[in-house]
């Protein structure tokens, strides 16, 4: 899941009287940069141009040839290389570009260096792509602008105040514009596929000890009341019910149970197709979501203060300032799992899983004027495997719009990989027996992924 752009360019100039080098920002300086990113099947292809000039260089010294290395190494091709716009003579090697001037570089002399590489990645999960725009600390002062071409196939998931959107014929790009500061510049970009398909099965597993009467089961539906279309959704159970309905949010079973019965499994399989293009009318009340305890209030209404104060924050829209400040105020912590620690214990400690992150923001947001709902489902983890996972569901201009605040995805959709199951407060399973006092039964939760 975690599949970073790592590109790092380092430009060396030698000199012809010298057999030593001089130190790219020494003796030039990057007045232009600009990069044209697209993505392909196996990763990227890169067009790169930028401008420099020759600068502190003696009299009667110049400039030869220059150097750019990657550390992708192996997987990384350059092409199509050129100095002012002519073709140059170049080699590569082990990530290596070597590339010979045309003519010798003299001080206050400006040319311009373009080129085309491509990088191969070892794994692309299309569901949840990330990748990164970069330019160089030895730019700084320099103009640059970098398009990242998503083409048809993606949609953004992480909000970029310093961006803009742009669609055209062949899609969207999302262009970066600026002066380079001291550090120099980079950004994270998520991105997910527009559809997916899925076949998804849900099982409740009750086991029976010495149970002999009449068991009632009830269970939530499932998958329908989300953003996904569901398709072709199945609920059996392996032993035959005596009774058997539904009230559209939950489906009723009665079993009559003997000894001989060790174990019932009621499964709920659908059709799921998520993503953009598939997405459906969430309906939800915002109204019945606005409220908030004195204990929130007081607990987070100087986190969402801060949140709005932190100038990483500050030209992006409410709800995505507060999903960010709660992705990079807690720290994810797998001891956490299960416990489901009060809000006072999440804000003190500043840790949790993903209903921990949930829990945080949908407080905040309340507090702040947003209605929010927490929602529980499944999500494709970095073994890529599908997990139990939480998200939110908040209510911005009139419309519900979905944000990750584990993950920090916060431009107003999830990813194709997460399958919406119920809202957060119901249960997985209700279980009431009417029989003999010597009986025992246990439920648990297990569920099963496939990608069509």
């Amino acid at each position: 899941m975690k599949i970073f752009r790592d590109f790092f360019i380092k430009i060396l100039f030698f000199l012809v009287i010298f057999s030593s080098n001089a130190i790219a920002d020494k003796n030039t300086q990057v007045e232009d940069w600009q990069e044209q990113i697209s993505l392909t099947k196996t990763g990227t292809s890169t067009r790169v141009s930028i401008v420099f000039r020759v600068v502190n260089l003696p009299k009667n010294y110049q400039l030869n040839s220059y150097q750019i290395s990657s550390s992708a190494k192996n997987s990384i091709k350059f092409s199509q290389v050129t100095i002012d716009d002519f073709p140059a003579q170049y080699t590569q090697d082990n990530g290596v570009l070597q590339i010979k001037f045309n003519q010798p570089k003299k001080d206050q002399d400006s040319f311009k260096i373009s080129y085309i590489y491509d990088v191969v990645y070892e794994k692309i999960e299309e569901n949840l792509r990330q990748e990164s725009v970069y330019v160089p600390s030895f730019a700084v002062g320099a103009k640059y602008k970098i398009s990242l071409d998503l083409g048809q196939k993606y949609e953004l998931l992480t909000t970029h105040s310093q961006a803009k959107r742009v669609r055209n014929s062949q899609g969207s790009s999302l262009i970066f514009e600026g002066i380079t500061p001291l550090y120099g510049f980079t950004q994270i970009i998520r991105l997910t596929t527009n559809t997916a398909s899925y076949q998804a099965t849900v099982r409740n597993i009750i086991t029976l000890n010495n149970l002999k009467g009449t068991l009632e089961a009830i269970t939530p539906m499932l998958f329908r009341d989300g953003w996904q279309l569901v398709d072709k959704q199945q609920l059996t159970s392996s032993l035959a019910s005596s009774e058997r309905g539904t009230d559209k949010k939950n489906i009723f079973f009665k079993f009559n149970v003997s000894e001989n019965d060790k174990k019932i499994i009621i499964e709920n399989k659908a059709l799921i197709q998520t993503g953009k293009k598939n997405q459906v009318s969430f309906s939800r009340n915002p109204f019945n979501y606005k409220e908030f305890s004195s204990e929130e209030q007081s607990l987070v209404e100087p986190l969402v203060s801060k949140a709005k104060s932190d100038v990483k924050y500050q030209q992006l829209p409410l709800y995505a300032q507060l999903t960010l400040f709660v992705h990079n105020y807690l720290k994810y912590d797998l001891d956490y799992y299960g416990k489901e620690p009060p809000l006072l214990q999440i804000v003190e400690n500043r840790a949790g899983v993903c209903s921990e992150y949930a829990k945080l923001l949908n407080a905040m947001a309340r507090v702040a004027g947003i209605p929010a709902i927490t929602v529980n489902g499944l999500a494709l983890n970095e073994k890529n495997k599908f997990e139990a996972h939480a998200w939110n569901a908040l209510f911005v201009d009139g419309d519900w719009i979905f944000v990750d605040p584990t993950w920090g995805l916060s431009s107003g959709i999830v990813s194709s990989a997460h399958i919406y199951l119920r809202d957060e407060g119901g249960k997985d399973i209700e279980l009431k027996f009417l029989g003999n006092k010597e009986a025992s039964f246990s439920a648990d939760f297990e569920f099963v992924v496939d990608k069509i």
